[in-house]
């Protein structure tokens, strides 16, 4: 029941709602959705903070930031499991019983129609990749302390450690 509730909700915000439609890659004709959000997660990572670091006042105005990701992003699709159990009891002897119990499940993806008529699974939800490392350079890159602040600001906004984050001139 809570299954189908979560199909309805999904499938009424579809409609309110709809994604953006993939795009073909040019070269190959293979659909690069998953590559383009990733893509977009990057550059929004390294636009968010360039525009932190160029707000410090030591840091300059020319800055660069490289952000690399571990993968790329992981979609989770709606399931639904079907389980089934046995169990079988001998009673052949009476000194001796013996049971024997088999369980199985089955699971399988849940599956919705696109307007064009082709099926696809429901994705539930999409996994972010993890930050891999961070490399800054900015005209405050050779001083000791501006290292210190950017790394500090990298490493607090991306929740990552200092050991991921390069600061350089």
């Amino acid at each position: 029941m809570v299954g189908l509730i979560g199909f309805l909700f999904v499938l009424i915000s579809g409609i309110f709602f709809p994604k953006k439609k993939p795009t073909k890659n040019k070269e190959s004709g293979n659909v690069t959705e998953k590559q383009l959000t990733t893509l977009d997660y990057k550059k929004d990572i390294e636009n968010s903070i360039k525009n932190i670091l160029t707000s410090m006042a030591e840091v300059g105005n020319n800055v660069n930031v490289l952000v690399t990701l571990e993968s790329s992003a992981q979609s989770v699709y709606a399931t639904e499991d079907k389980k089934s159990s046995e169990t079988v009891k001998d009673d052949m002897n009476r000194e001796s019983n013996k049971t024997r119990e088999t369980s199985d499940i089955e699971t399988r993806y849940i599956k919705i129609k696109d307007t064009d008529g082709s099926e696809s699974a429901l994705e539930v939800t999409k996994i972010q990749p993890k930050i891999k490392g961070v490399v800054v350079v900015c005209d405050g890159g050779n001083n000791s302390i501006v290292k210190e602040k950017v790394t500090t600001a990298v490493k607090t906004a991306l929740n990552i450690p200092g050991k991921k984050v390069f600061v350089t001139k």
